[in-house]
């Protein structure tokens, strides 16, 4: 099953399947550090369930009021996944007529995508319970218009209904192209993309890249409002924004590893550049920007374990490592890909750069 959409504030009072999920949510992302018990996944939203989401929100930065929100929903659902998997467990209480919730909604679009057209409205009534009842007679269930245990599992025949085995991705990729979008405005913004396996210690390269070199040659010097190095997995770029400049920044980027090669590094240095790294990998992060984290980790297969040995690499960075990462750089710029947005002028000076020119 898909995450069931935000349906309304549940607090305490509140009843019903989707307290029981944010429940069973609770208990899945409980740790060695949580100070609330196990909660009873019995859909009561009673003093136990609040004071858990006031921990949880109080954990995560948020606003804490005990409240379930469309914003404290979300990042619950984020945190619980990361855990365990995208799958939404059972919500262990059976839903039937009277019930309500976007985990009721998400039974009907789910009915609605095998040829029912019910209201998707959250409101398990009538016209509910006749469908689920069909559903239940042509899968061989007991036809008794509540959706259980049996019905709403990931194993079971609801959740496996018209699904068709996984297909590999055989459309050809697109090859990079150099382009250039002409927009209005008179400022630009300017980047160079390549690919680059993963490895941590490039983090390190990435903060002097930005600190040491483009911050004044881009900045300071050209004015640009932002300019950066970044260096993610699988993928690094150097970035402009706001920036008066096109092809001034795009030759600034060209002498980036010779300037860097050739700088020394003190033992001072290396410890502002490793820390001041380190630091960034945990800086607190407002709801979205961590949900949004979580979900890349996810996706990434990013494990704590991986973090904690990013963390420990970190500490291996020297100034020969610094200057060979620097000089190899030369030959992974000159085949990076650029992309573009900036003034009709700055595009029609710099267009040998790209491949394709666009007006937006």
């Amino acid at each position: 099953m898909a995450i069931p959409g935000y349906y309304s504030l549940l607090q305490r009072g509140s009843s019903g399947p989707d307290t029981a999920l944010v429940q069973t949510w609770l208990n899945g992302v409980r740790d060695a550090c949580t100070w609330y018990s196990e909660l009873k996944t019995d859909g009561k939203f009673g003093t136990s369930t609040e004071n858990a989401v006031k921990e949880f929100q109080l954990k995560n930065k948020m606003n804490v009021d005990g409240k379930v929100g469309a914003n404290t929903w979300n990042v619950l659902y984020t945190r619980y996944t990361a855990k365990h998997g995208l799958n939404v467990p059972y919500p262990g209480i059976v839903l039937r007529t009277g019930s309500a919730g976007g985990t009721v909604r998400l039974v009907q679009q789910k009915l609605n995508s095998l040829g029912e057209r019910l209201k998707d409205d959250g409101k398990y009534g009538a016209a509910t319970a006749a469908a689920v009842q069909r559903f239940q007679r042509r899968n061989g269930l007991t036809a008794d218009g509540s959706v259980g245990c049996a019905t709403l599992l990931p194993e079971s025949r609801f959740a496996a209904a018209q699904r068709t085995p996984a297909q590999p991705y055989t459309q050809p990729l697109t090859p990079p192209v150099n382009e250039a979008f002409i927009i209005d405005g008179g400022v630009n913004y300017d980047v160079l993309a390549w690919p680059m396996p993963r490895d941590s210690r490039r983090r390190v390269l990435a903060r002097v890249m930005s600190y040491e070199y483009l911050w004044h040659n881009i900045r300071e010097v050209g004015g640009a409002y932002g300019t950066g190095m970044l260096s993610s997995d699988g993928v690094e770029y150097l970035y402009t924004y706001r920036d008066p400049h096109l092809r001034e920044s795009y030759d600034t980027f060209a002498a980036a590893p010779a300037a860097l090669a050739a700088r020394d590094y003190t033992a001072r240095d290396l410890d502002e550049f490793i820390v001041g790294t380190a630091a960034k990998l945990d800086t607190p992060r407002k709801a979205r920007a961590a949900a949004r984290e979580l979900d890349h980790r996810y996706f990434c297969g990013i494990t704590d374990e991986i973090r904690a040995a990013d963390r420990k690499a970190l500490c291996s960075v020297d100034a020969a490592l610094l200057k060979a990462q620097a000089a190899a750089l030369s030959d992974v710029l000159s085949g990076g890909v650029r992309v573009a947005f900036g003034s009709k002028d700055a595009v029609e000076a710099a267009k040998d750069l790209f491949d394709r020119v666009e007006t937006l």
